[in-house]
């Protein structure tokens, strides 16, 4: 948005979000536990669902399988095509081969083509064990 569309006011006041990295690292800790009610109160106490440490708060459900915790990041608002080094939602959850988890991405509009940090585009399927990935220059 631009000043001008912001009707130029004359007194702007910020306001900072009472989160902490204290509180990131107990989202990181509940979603390490299993602890979707822990996540889900950190979440109502204002923690970005999208955070992230090394990897994403999604990131580490998906790659988990909590397919709860991964259902409450998601209601929370947690951006699903966010590729953090260690690759895209889709990528974890097609590698770690959970159908439901990949249901609950592309219902929140996950986009499954979109490459992971080494360029490799995963397919839609999942398949447990095995990963079928197809990379530029193969």
């Amino acid at each position: 948005m631009t000043w001008s569309e912001l009707g130029c006011p004359r007194c702007v006041s910020i306001v900072s979000k009472q989160v902490t990295r204290h509180q990131t690292e107990d989202l990181f800790e509940a979603i390490e536990a299993g602890d979707a009610e822990g996540v889900r109160a950190l979440l109502l106490d204002g923690q970005d669902p999208s955070c992230m440490i090394v990897e994403t708060a999604l990131n580490i459900a998906v790659v988990r399988g909590h397919k709860e915790i991964v259902g409450v990041l998601l209601r929370g608002g947690a951006a699903v095509n966010l590729i953090p080094p260690g690759g895209s939602m889709w990528h974890h959850a097609v590698i770690f081969g959970s159908i439901r988890i990949c249901q609950q991405l592309l219902q929140a509009k996950a986009d499954p083509s979109l490459p992971d940090r080494g360029g490799c585009r995963h397919s839609l399927r999942p398949i447990r064990n095995y990963d079928i990935c197809f990379c530029p220059n193969s």
